[in-house]
Formats: C-alpha cells, sequence, structure tokens
C-alpha cells in the first residue's frame, strides 16, 4: 500500500469534516470544491505520484536485485486503498442535525462523500494500478480492494453501531455482520489523544481481518496471484476472519 499520504490523506478527512461542522444544511460548504483540494486530483498530479509511486516499486526492484534476488523468486503486491464511506445515498444519518458527526463519526456532505469515491479513491487505485502496469516489471501483480468493505463501510445503512444494533459486544456472535469494519472520524478526542485524527476512516478490527484474509487469497499458498477482493459471505471463516474471496 503507497500512495495514498502523497495526497495527503488526513488533511483531506480534516478539511471535508470541518467544512460539514461549521455550515448548515441550508448553506453547505463542501471540500470537494475548495481549490486546495482540486488541486490534488488533476491530471498532472496524478501523473506525478503515478510515477512516484512506479519509482518506489522500481526501488523495490533494485533492492532486491542487490539482495541477489532475481525477479523469479519473489512477486510484488501492489494493493490498492478501499471505499471507507459509502456515496452520499448510502449513510443511515441524514446530512441535517448532528447525528452523523455526533453518533456516527462520519461527518461529511452527501456530495462529498460522492467525490470521495469517485474522485480521492479512484485517483488512489489508478496511481497504483497504473504505476504496476507501467513499471516493465514481470513480477508484479494487484491486489484490488476497493470494494472490499462495502456493506461494512463506516455509517452504511447496512450496518449501524452495536447499541442501534442491539449487540452487547463486538465479539458477540453476528456481530460481524452487524457493525461497521471502519473507525470513526473523532474530532475532540483527538486533541490530547489517544487517537490521533489520521487514524480515521481506517478499517478497524473485523476491516484488518478481512484484509488478512484478502492477502492469504492473494498469497495462494506462494502461488502468488492478483484480483479484487470481496466480501462473499456473511459469518467468520475457520480462521476467525471475514468471509472473503478473490
Amino acid at each position: 500500500m503507497i500512495g495514498a499520504n502523497n495526497y495527503g490523506f488526513a488533511d483531506i478527512v480534516t478539511r471535508c469534516v470541518t467544512n460539514w461542522v461549521t455550515s448548515p444544511s441550508w448553506w453547505k460548504n463542501y471540500c470537494s470544491d475548495d481549490s486546495d483540494m482540486t488541486s490534488r486530483f488533476t491530471a498532472a498530479r496524478i501523473a506525478s505520484e503515478t510515477t512516484n509511486v512506479r519509482n518506489a516499486l522500481l526501488r523495490v526492484r533494485d533492492a532486491m536485485a542487490n539482495a541477489g534476488y532475481s525477479a523469479s523468486q519473489y512477486t510484488i503486491l501492489a494493493q490498492t486503498y478501499w471505499s471507507p464511506v459509502p456515496r452520499g445515498s448510502g449513510f443511515r444519518y441524514p446530512e441535517s442535525g448532528w447525528t452523523r458527526q455526533s453518533v456516527g463519526g462520519c461527518g461529511v456532505w452527501n456530495r462529498d462523500a460522492d467525490w470521495a469515491n469517485d474522485v480521492v479513491v479512484n485517483a488512489l487505485n489508478s496511481t497504483t494500478r497504473n504505476a504496476a502496469a507501467t513499471s516493465g516489471l514481470s513480477n508484479v501483480k494487484v491486489l484490488d480492494m476497493q470494494t472490499a468493505l462495502n456493506g461494512r463501510r463506516l455509517c452504511e445503512n447496512t450496518v449501524g453501531l452495536l447499541e442501534e444494533r442491539g449487540v452487547p459486544s463486538w465479539t458477540s456472535p453476528g456481530a460481524i455482520d452487524k457493525s461497521e469494519w471502519v473507525a470513526q472520524i473523532r474530532t475532540t478526542s483527538t486533541v490530547f489523544g489517544p487517537y490521533q485524527l489520521q487514524e480515521a476512516s481506517h478499517a478497524s478490527y473485523w476491516g484488518q481481518l478481512a484484509m488478512r484474509n484478502c492477502l492469504r487469497l492473494a498469497y495462494n499458498g506462494g502461488a502468488v496471484r492478483g484480483g479484487a477482493c470481496v466480501r462473499v459471505a456473511d459469518g467468520l471463516t475457520a480462521r476467525g476472519e471475514p468471509q472473503m474471496g478473490l
């Protein structure tokens, strides 16, 4: 995984939440049209970051070659990013009022959520895919995670907080299928810790285990393969991981 911080992921989250908190629903201040946000996703910027990621892959090749490995002895898995929030129509909390942030920890306007999926996530992932495709390396495969958490994303209307779903603990039977797999965007609790704002919108415990299963599927017992990893069933595997398929 590489590239998201080049685009300033934490700054994007901060701006979008700040604009939601500080503007009313009848006079929305969107982050998706702020010039310092849009400038991060121009064609020229995406091309530049793609070059950066491609060069990083080539430096891995150089390091492995210097250590005595040939390309046939290892595989590089270039992993894309998951969508952390649904599109605007998929939120379970309304835009109006405060519950979207005070309860859900997902204070963004619907239009900005659409932008996050259509522009931000797509830019991060096209950067990774195109860097791998143009690297000239024969031993690079792409593990596509873009839709891996769909249905379990932050504030998505297909899941809920434990108390909303009547589940006593995140370890309770069935909790994995009723709760979110993405960490909330905390604001006041990030001032003094233990949380930091850049941890927002990252995969939580179940999300991390889903990714672990995806990586296991891609490793494939040593016969490494790429592909899109998606959730294929409810419940857990024998290893205690979400049921994922590649």
